[in-house]
C-alpha cells in the first residue's frame, strides 16, 4: 500500500516542475510577501467519466479553467499560474479573469451535481435544492447562469424562509465574512456568539445591527472588505413604510453599494419579489432562482451575481 502527498510552495517554483499549456494565459498574480509552505496528504485521484461529480473536488477536468497536470494529483489554472491539489483547486476563483464571459458556474458550485442529457441533444446539470425541495439546474451550453425552482416554508415577520440559508451554504459553500443589509432579525456579530454570524446593516436600530444605516450608501464602511454580500430588503412600499418607516430601496443602488464593500470574486445574492437583470459595473449576474414560500404560495427570485472586478 502506497500513498502520495502534495506540496503547496510558492509559485515560481512550481513553473520550474510544471508545464503550462499552450493555451494558458502569461498573466500571474501577485506574489504573496509571507508565502507559506504547507504538506497535507492527498488522496489518490477520482476516475475521470464519472456522471456524478462535485465542483469541491471531483473531476475538476470537467471545468474550463481548472485541469489536471498530467496524471499527478496536480491541478492548475488556465487563466493563471495558481496549481495545488484537488481540494486547494476546487474553491479557487481565478481573481485576474477581467473576462467575465469566461466565468463558469460550476467552478463554484460546492456540492454533489448530475450531468444529465436528454432526448432532445440538450445537455444539462443538475442539483439538488437541498435542504429546501427543487432543483437547480445549469445548462451545457451556458455554465455561466444557474437556474431552477424551488419551496421552502416561510417563518413570516421579515424573516428568511426555512432553509434559504442552508441551501446557499450547502450549493456554494459557508462564507464567515459576510455581510447582511436589511438584515432585520438576523442576529449579528454584536449580539450573537456564532462565528459565522454575519455583520448586519439595517437602518432601524431596535433591530440592533452591527452597523445602523443606509443600505444604500453603507457610508463609512470601508471598500473591499467582504467576501459575500446578502440583501433581503422589503419587497413592497407598503412593507418598507410598515417594518422600516422608509420608502422602498433601489435593488440596483443596494446592488452598487453592496459591490463597493466586497472583494472581487464575492457572491451577492439578492432576495426580491421579482427577476432583476440589472447589475453595477464590474458585477455579473450568474443566476436566478424561483422560490416558492409555502403555505401563503408567495412567490420570491433569488437573484445571484458576481463580482469579478472593482468598477
Amino acid at each position: 500500500m502506497w500513498f502520495c502527498i502534495s506540496v503547496k510552495i510558492h509559485d515560481h517554483y512550481f513553473d520550474k516542475l510544471f508545464q503550462i499549456p499552450n493555451n494558458a494565459s502569461n498573466i500571474t498574480i501577485p506574489e504573496d510577501e509571507n508565502p507559506l509552505v504547507s504538506i497535507n496528504p492527498s488522496e489518490p485521484s477520482e476516475p475521470s467519466g464519472s456522471e456524478s461529480v462535485s465542483g469541491s473536488y471531483k473531476d475538476l477536468n470537467i471545468s474550463y479553467t481548472i485541469y489536471r497536470l498530467g496524471h499527478s494529483d496536480i491541478f492548475g489554472c488556465k487563466n493563471c499560474k495558481v496549481k495545488g491539489d484537488k481540494f486547494f483547486m476546487g474553491t479557487h476563483f481565478c481573481r485576474i479573469s477581467k473576462n467575465p464571459n469566461n466565468f463558469n458556474i460550476l467552478d463554484i458550485i460546492k456540492c454533489k451535481y448530475t450531468f444529465q442529457p436528454d432526448g432532445n441533444n440538450n445537455k444539462f446539470y443538475t442539483i439538488l435544492a437541498s435542504p429546501a425541495s427543487g432543483v437547480l439546474h445549469v445548462n451545457e451550453e451556458s455554465r455561466y447562469f444557474i437556474h431552477g425552482s424551488i419551496s421552502m416554508r416561510g417563518k413570516g415577520g421579515g424573516s428568511y424562509a426555512y432553509n434559504y440559508l442552508g441551501m446557499i451554504d450547502r450549493v456554494f459553500g459557508s462564507e464567515k465574512n459576510t455581510i447582511e443589509v436589511c438584515s432585520g432579525s438576523i442576529k449579528g456579530r454584536n449580539v450573537s456568539s456564532s462565528p459565522s454570524a454575519p455583520f448586519t446593516v439595517d437602518i432601524n436600530p431596535a433591530m440592533k445591527p452591527d452597523y445602523v444605516g443606509d443600505a444604500q450608501k453603507l457610508d463609512g464602511i470601508s471598500s473591499g472588505i467582504f467576501n459575500r454580500w446578502r440583501g433581503d430588503p422589503p419587497y413592497n412600499n407598503k412593507t418598507a413604510r410598515k417594518m422600516y418607516g422608509t420608502e422602498l430601496p433601489s435593488p440596483i443602488r443596494l446592488l452598487e453599494a453592496g459591490a463597493r464593500v466586497c472583494k472581487p470574486g464575492s457572491l451577492m445574492f439578492l432576495l426580491l419579489g421579482n427577476s432583476y437583470q440589472h447589475h453595477p459595473k464590474g458585477v455579473k449576474r450568474i443566476g436566478c432562482i424561483a422560490i416558492s414560500v409555502i403555505p401563503n404560495n408567495e412567490v420570491r427570485f433569488l437573484n445571484i451575481y458576481l463580482k469579478y472586478e472593482d468598477a
